[in-house]
């Protein structure tokens, strides 16, 4: 949740820069991915995504952080990985925690425990520094040697995530200079570097759902022009996969919804992450929560639609919670069900008007507060099973089942052409019918499309116009026909997904009411 890492450069008491660490005995043996799958990686990158965010793995919060780690520091008067690393008796001291804490903070039975919950993605914030001594600037220079085996273990998480079904999306949490230095040239050049190295990477690696260039930046006229040399960076570093890069909306979310549109046609999948939280503000605080529940399921809802339209609907967020203040708590309040019924309109909100939502975040201290996945899991909070992440097998199964042996898709087919060029033509857009082949293709692809994400990822597609876009490309009627109604298989496409999206939510709907 904290931006980039807290800049505490001027507490440091000034020192000789300490002798650097041989290279550490203890890094694993990186992970054997499968060979990119072009089939495999659309699931993951396109679908649905419902997760959580692994805060404090590779980048350091101390209020995240178990106990075991905390005790390790000579002080307990430190928040950020910088601090710990200060407040450690030695860089060797240092680097055996942080690698106790990498092996035991999240292992295979997270991923077990969120797959059965319905996660299907993780959002994984990295410090830069994890990507190898090299690329070590003023002050994390100082403790080069510490992450060696960081890199080796950030691979084998992603790898874990893989055997689950677990997409992750890497969030670059940390860059050089925090946000008061982060401006200066030598340590944007930095960061494009870590960017460039992270890209060639991920983007062979089939459940790598994106690759997220800076966590909460201040909003300034040089972060458009950064954002631009870097997706520039990734793209060029990755020209033969669109790697779907993912940038933060520096809390304004109108002004990069607007930046990101020109962005998209020349340099592809770009997705707009924004986060929400109700809680930090004064002026959240002056709110209830039934003020708070009336401001998420109108204006905030709103606002996602209003700017996901001119970005093909790519806005996720990237970071939510249950929790309010206790100010707008009502005097004499279940605080539980308040918090309950908060989460609920939230979810709600998110899953009609954006493809994604990860919640901050997965696990805590003690895991005994609303901050924590894993207590609202406990306690009833959240979902106990995320539907619009994992659909549940019965589901799956009746509508394979709909769909192969009734007439779905010649009746969805029918009333969706029907519409579309009566819609059309009342526009005086007569010439529709005489390309509907191009609608017709589209509806086809996909309602296939759709098809598959359900039967072999159990997902509904989420990025549909994207995906859309994609297989327009390819479509070997609209290269033979005229190009300006070649948007009318989008049309198409869209309407497919949204038949077999319309099933699954009324069954998932029959399933909830049959259920309470």
């Amino acid at each position: 949740m904290a931006g980039f890492v807290k800049d505490i450069v001027g507490r440091i008491k000034p020192r000789e820069k300490p002798t650097a660490l041989t290279l550490s005995a203890h890094i694993p043996h990186a992970p054997e991915f499968p060979p990119f799958n072009a089939e495999i990686t659309e699931l993951f990158r396109y679908r649905r995504q419902a997760g959580v965010n692994i805060g404090s793995l590779f980048v350091l919060e101390k209020w995240l952080c178990p106990p075991r780690l905390c005790s390790s520091a000579l002080s307990t008067h430190w928040d950020s990985e910088l601090d710990f690393l200060t407040q450690c008796e030695s860089l060797e001291h240092a680097r055996q925690s942080l690698e106790d804490h990498w092996d035991n903070f999240i292992t295979n039975d997270d991923f077990k425990f969120l797959a059965s919950t319905g996660i299907n993605s993780v959002r994984l914030p990295i410090g830069y520094w994890i990507a190898g001594r090299e690329f070590l600037a003023p002050p994390f220079d100082r403790f080069a040697g510490i992450h060696d085996a960081a890199w080796n273990r950030f691979l084998n998480i992603i790898a874990m995530a893989a055997k689950h079904g677990i997409g992750v999306l890497v969030d670059l949490h940390a860059a050089p200079g925090a946000k008061v230095q982060f401006l200066k040239s030598a340590n944007q050049s930095v960061t494009i570097k870590v960017l460039r190295k992270l890209a060639s990477t991920l983007a062979p690696i089939n459940n790598v759902i994106g690759l997220e260039i800076l966590n909460e930046p201040s909003d300034s006229a040089s972060l458009t022009n950064f954002y631009l040399k870097a997706i520039r960076a990734i793209r060029d570093a990755v020209p033969d996969i669109d790697l779907p890069i993912y940038i933060h909306d520096a809390w304004n979310m109108a002004k990069y919804s607007s930046i990101i549109q020109p962005i998209q046609r020349q340099y592809g999948f770009v997705v707009l992450d924004t986060h929400q939280y109700f809680c930090h503000q004064l002026e959240d605080h002056k709110k209830s929560a039934e003020q708070h529940i009336a401001h998420v399921s109108s204006t905030v809802k709103e606002s996602i639609e209003r700017n996901g339209r001119l970005i093909r609907n790519n806005i996720i967020v990237g970071e939510w919670s249950v929790v309010l203040n206790s100010m707008s708590m009502p005097r004499g309040a279940d605080e539980a069900q308040v918090m309950r019924e908060f989460g609920r309109v939230e979810l709600d909100t998110w899953d009609a008007v954006c493809p994604g939502h990860f919640y901050w975040t997965y696990k805590t201290s003690d895991d005994n507060w609303y901050w924590s996945y894993i207590y609202c899991h406990r306690k009833g909070i959240l979902p106990g099973k995320f539907r619009n992440g994992s659909i549940p097998e019965r589901i799956v199964q009746k509508i394979l089942a709909l769909v192969r042996t009734g007439p779905h898709r010649n009746q969805e087919h029918h009333q969706a052409q029907t519409s579309h060029i009566e819609y059309w033509t009342s526009r005086g857009q007569q010439e529709v019918k005489r390309h509907i082949v191009q609608f017709d293709e589209g509806f086809k692809d996909g309602y296939e499309v759709a098809l598959r994400f359900l039967e072999e990822a159990a997902s509904r597609v989420g990025f549909i116009e994207q995906l859309a876009i994609g297989y327009a490309l390819r479509n070997q009627t609209i290269k033979t026909q005229k190009k300006e109604f070649a948007w009318q298989f989008n049309h198409g496409f869209m309407q497919g997904v949204a038949a077999i999206d319309k099933a699954i939510l009324e069954e998932i709907g029959q399933s909830s009411h049959s259920e309470t």
